[in-house]
C-alpha cells in the first residue's frame, strides 16, 4: 500500500480594498472580504551550506542568505512514429537532465494507457504522451514534452463463400468483410464464370467462379493480405447454404444420403418440397399459424449433403442429428439469421426402428426418416391419417420439441407420447395439436414449472410474419455442436438475453463481472450476479448442491460472433464465444 502524503496548507491574507467597515458589536470593525487572494510562492535560500526555504506573498531570505539559482531540468522523451497494436506494451524511457523521475499521461485513455513506467496500446489510432518532472527544492520545473505515435492495427480479410451458387439466383451480395471495418476490393479471376461490380457478384455461367480480395489499410491499420476464394455455380442441387431471401428464424431443411446410400433427388424433384408445404398447410388448418421455411428467390433453399455416415450408421445412432450439424460444419459459420436444422435422411427409420424422427428438446437440431422401404413399426413415409406423406407430420413433431415440448399421452395429439399417434387415432382421423389448448398451445399451456414441463409455442418468436417481434421469446442454445477451434458458445437470438456461464458452478464469490473482447481489448461490461438458473429457467443448465454460475442481462441488436470472458474474484474464470443471430 502507497504512503498517504501529507498536504501542506498554504493560509492566504484577504485584502479589503475600498470599503467603509462597518462597526462590530464591541465597536471594532469587520473585515468583508471581496474575492482577491494574495498568491503566495516559495524560494530557496542558502548560507554556505545551510538551506531553507521561505514561502510567501513576497519571501525574503533571512540576513545572511541568499537565494539559490534553480538547477536547469530539461525533458528528453522521443518514442518511434508508429507502433503495432500486438506490440502491446512500450517502455518510457524518457530522462530529465536532473536526473529526477518523469511523470506520464496519456491524453486520451481510450487509445492507450499508462501502465507505472510503460504504455499499454489498446485501440488503433494516435497516442499521445506527455512527460512532466516537477522539479525539487533546488532543481526547476521542466518543459513538460508530449510526443504523439500511431498505433496500427490489424487488418484481416474474412470472405466466406457458400461451396455453391444456384445460377438462377444471378446476382450474389458478397459478404467479406476486414477486420479494421475497411471496405475490401474485389475482383473475378473467371471472368467468363462470373463477374463482380463493387460487392455484387454476377452468376454467368455453370462452372467454377474464383474471386480475389483485397484492403490497402490506412494511417492506422496495415495493408491485409489478399484472400482468395472460389465457389460453384450450379444449375439446381446446392451443398451449401444459399443467401437467404427473409430474416430471421426459419426451418433449414437438408436433405441427407448415406455413404452407401442410393440418391433419390429428393431435394430438387419436389419431394420434400411437397412434405414442407403439407406440414405448414396442418399448421395453418389446426393453429391459424405458419413456420418460414429457408428460402431464395427460385424456391425452397433444400441443401444436400452426401454424408460420410452409412446406412446402418444413420439407422442405429441416437446421436445422427448432432453428428450430421457438426459435419455441416454449421458451428463455424452459422450465418446472421436463426435456423432449426432438418435433416431429412434416405433411410426406412432410425434409432433401430424405434423411431420415425428424433430431436433436441429444447434444440435447433432434428432428424426425419423419408426412406420408401417399411420399417419394423409400420412405415415411415407414405399417406397416413389424411396425410399423403406421413413425414409432413414427423417434420412437424420434431419441430415443437426443438421449440420445448415434450411427449403427451394424448390419443390423437400431433405430440403424443405413444406407439406413434398414427396408431391411435380412429380411422380416417387427423391428429390435433393441442386441442383444449392447455398443454403447449395459448395462455392456459402448463408451463415449465408444471410436473411435465413445456413451453406455450405461441410465445416464441418463430412464426411466419412475427419474427421481428422482439417481445416474444426466443431462447439461447448452449454449445450446439463442436467448433474446429474448440471454443465453448453459446448460439443466442439477438435482443435482450440472460448470459452465464457455460463450464462450471461454485459456491463463494466475492466479485463477478463480464468483458468483452472488443478491437484486441478486453472491455469490461459491469459487473453480473449469480444463480442456479444461470442462462435463466427456460434453458435446461442448472447448478446442483446449492451452487451458482454467474449470469448478467445483456442487449445486442446486431448479429456476429462476440467473445467473452468472467471474471470472478479478480481471475480470468472461463472463456467463452456467442453467435449472434437474428
Amino acid at each position: 500500500m502507497a504512503r498517504r502524503r501529507r498536504s501542506r496548507t498554504v493560509f492566504s491574507l484577504m485584502i479589503v480594498v475600498g470599503l467603509a467597515l462597518p462597526s462590530g458589536p464591541l465597536g471594532g470593525s469587520v473585515a468583508i472580504a471581496v474575492g482577491h487572494t494574495v498568491k503566495s510562492k516559495t524560494i530557496t535560500c542558502v548560507k554556505g551550506k545551510l538551506v531553507r526555504r521561505v514561502t510567501g506573498a513576497n519571501p525574503k531570505c533571512p540576513s545572511g542568505y541568499r537565494v539559490k539559482a534553480l538547477k536547469a531540468n530539461r525533458i528528453t522523451f522521443s518514442l518511434l512514429s508508429s507502433y503495432k497494436i500486438d506490440t502491446a506494451f512500450l517502455d518510457l524511457q524518457g530522462t530529465s537532465s536532473a536526473a529526477l523521475p518523469l511523470a506520464y499521461r496519456s491524453l486520451d485513455t481510450t487509445t492507450c494507457a499508462i501502465r507505472q513506467r510503460r504504455v499499454q496500446l489498446l485501440t488503433p489510432g494516435v497516442c499521445s504522451i506527455t512527460a512532466s518532472q516537477n522539479g525539487s527544492a533546488l532543481v526547476a520545473t521542466a518543459a513538460p514534452v508530449t510526443v504523439s505515435f500511431k498505433i496500427v492495427g490489424k487488418n484481416a480479410i474474412s470472405l466466406p463463400l457458400p461451396s455453391s451458387l444456384r445460377a438462377g439466383l444471378r446476382t450474389y451480395t458478397l459478404p467479406g468483410t476486414s477486420s479494421s471495418g475497411l471496405p475490401l476490393h474485389y475482383e473475378t479471376l473467371t471472368p467468363d464464370v462470373c463477374a463482380v461490380v463493387d460487392a455484387s457478384l454476377s452468376l454467368l455461367i455453370p462452372g467454377q467462379c474464383a474471386i480475389r480480395a483485397t484492403q490497402p489499410g490506412s494511417d492506422i491499420y496495415e495493408v491485409a493480405e489478399a484472400v482468395e476464394v472460389s465457389t460453384t455455380i450450379v444449375e439446381t442441387r446446392v451443398t451449401s447454404d444459399q443467401p437467404d431471401l427473409i430474416t430471421g428464424f426459419q426451418i433449414k431443411p437438408v436433405y441427407v444420403v448415406p455413404a452407401d446410400g442410393v440418391d433419390h433427388f429428393f431435394d430438387t424433384n419436389g419431394f420434400i418440397e411437397g412434405i414442407l408445404d403439407e406440414g405448414n398447410a396442418y399448421l395453418k388448418d389446426q393453429i391459424s399459424q405458419q413456420l418460414p421455411i429457408d428460402r431464395t428467390n427460385l424456391g425452397y433453399d433444400i441443401q444436400f449433403l452426401k454424408t460420410k455416415m452409412t446406412t446402418a450408421d444413420l439407422m442405429h445412432s441416437s446421436t445422427a442429428d448432432e453428428q450430421l450439424f457438426n459435419e455441416l460444419g454449421i458451428p463455424n459459420n452459422p450465418g446472421v439469421n436463426r435456423k432449426n436444422y432438418t435433416f431429412f435422411i434416405d433411410v426406412q427409420d432410425l434409432r433401430d426402428g424405434s423411431a420415425c424422427g428424433y430431436a433436441l428438446n429444447p434444440g435447433m437440431i432434428s432428424v426425419v426418416a423419408i426412406g420408401t422401404v417399411g420399417s419394423s413399426r409400420g412405415t415411415c413415409s407414405g399417406p397416413a391419417q389424411t396425410f399423403k406423406h406421413w413425414e409432413s407430420l414427423t417434420w412437424v413433431h420434431e419441430n415443437f420439441h426443438n421449440f420445448g415440448v415434450p411427449h403427451f399421452n394424448d390419443s390423437c395429439d400431433l405430440m403424443n407420447g405413444g406407439n406413434g399417434a398414427e396408431t391411435m387415432c380412429a380411422t380416417g382421423e387427423r391428429p390435433t395439436i393441442d386441442l383444449a389448448r392447455s398443454r403447449y398451445i395459448g395462455a392456459s399451456a402448463v408451463g415449465y414449472g408444471s410436473s411435465v414441463p413445456s413451453q406455450n409455442v405461441m410465445q416464441l418468436r418463430i412464426w411466419d410474419g412475427y419474427t421481428s417481434r422482439m417481445d416474444m421469446l426466443a431462447d439461447c442454445q448452449l454449445n450446439p455442436g463442436v467448433r474446429t477451434d474448440g471454443v465453448k458458445f453459446a448460439y443466442c437470438p439477438t435482443g435482450v438475453q440472460q448470459i452465464g456461464a457455460l463450464t462450471y458452478c461454485r459456491n463463494f464469490y466475492q466479485s463477478i463481472s463480464l468483458e468483452e473482447r472488443v478491437n484486441g481489448s478486453w472491455v469490461s461490461l459491469g459487473s453480473g450476479s449469480h444463480w442456479y438458473q444461470p442462462w435463466g429457467d427456460r434453458i435446461d443448465w442448472t447448478c446442483s448442491n446449492g451452487m451458482t454460475a454467474p449470469w448478467k442481462e445483456l442487449t445486442v441488436n446486431t448479429p456476429g460472433l462476440s467473445q467473452y470472458r468472467w471474471v470472478i474474484d479478480g481471475a480470468v474464470s472461463e472463456y467463452f464465444d456467442i453467435l449472434w443471430v437474428q
